[in-house]
């Protein structure tokens, strides 16, 4: 009976003292509207150092229906540029798949030609069909920007979101990591339905508290039937002097009816580059 009461004491005295020490350490951050600021300064500041990137691409897909006994995978390979067109306001990847399942893709594009010719713009529908022509499951989905929650942070949508601090995680030498997590108002503009309808989105944003620095992003909403879940972590680029996105995953759960499918995606981008071709993009 002892030992139970001092098992009992022992843990009373741990479970007070822990919040006191996560409040201490949450006193000597900024407010959360300066760790805001500076998020979106960078983020400001990302746009235009990350334009004409290029970088290699393996993007595995599996879908599993388990109602209907159906599995399918597939792994795609190639090249990915992408960059941000400030009069639009919107990130614009291009996918140039070379390999299928290990097989040479057919009627690939010229991504190098495209962006040469600055036409990224005027041929939006033919770079979102290119991009979704290897996707795979019942989930339509053309949301293929890593960067894409960067977007909760832009200049011109940051004011129909709120945001709250989330987890303060101190472990990193050198740096203290503050997930600010944000919602979209009823003014939603990041994503859309086919039929033009906005979402609403919702997701955390992991950034260094003293430089604003992205390193991890998470973005989920739903669609009708079909929840969506993408997280995109950010790593050192030594040659570009960047934090680049290295992987992006994707999970996708449709429920409807007799139907119960799960997709997942997972994008691995590495040797980044800047794009030569001369040209610029058009509105």
């Amino acid at each position: 009976m002892r030992t139970i009461a001092g098992a009992c004491l022992a843990f009373a005295v741990v479970a007070t003292a822990v919040p006191a020490a996560r409040s201490q350490k949450a006193m000597d951050l900024p407010p959360l509207e300066v760790l805001v600021a500076r998020a979106a300064g960078y983020v400001a500041a990302y746009q235009r150092d990350f334009a004409f990137l290029v970088a290699d691409e393996e993007y595995v897909q599996d879908v599993n229906a388990p109602r209907e006994k159906f599995r399918q995978s597939r792994t795609t390979k190639g090249e990915m540029f992408l960059t941000f067109i400030e009069a639009d306001d919107e990130w614009v990847a291009v996918h140039d798949v070379v390999e299928v399942d290990g097989a040479p893709a057919h009627n690939k594009i010229d991504v190098r030609a495209l962006l040469a010719l600055g036409a990224v713009r005027s041929v939006a529908a033919q770079v979102v069909s290119n991009n979704a022509r290897y996707n795979i499951g019942r989930v339509g989905r053309n949301i293929n920007q890593p960067t894409f929650a960067l977007l909760a942070l832009g200049a011109r949508r940051r004011s129909n979101f709120t945001f709250s601090r989330g987890d303060v995680d101190r472990t990193q030498p050198a740096r203290t990591l503050v997930t600010l997590k944000f919602k979209e108002g009823r003014d939603a503009a990041i994503v859309h339905t086919a039929e033009n309808k906005p979402i609403p989105s919702r997701g955390e944003i992991t950034i260094d508290a003293d430089t604003g620095r992205v390193v991890r992003t998470q973005i989920e909403f739903e669609v009708g039937s079909v929840k969506a879940d993408l997280t995109t972590i950010y790593s050192p680029e030594e040659r570009l002097s960047l934090l680049v996105p290295t992987l992006f995953t994707e999970k996708y759960v449709l429920k409807a009816g007799s139907h119960d499918e799960t997709t997942t995606c997972t994008a691995t981008f590495t040797n980044f580059r800047r794009f030569t071709a001369t040209g610029r993009i058009k509105k």
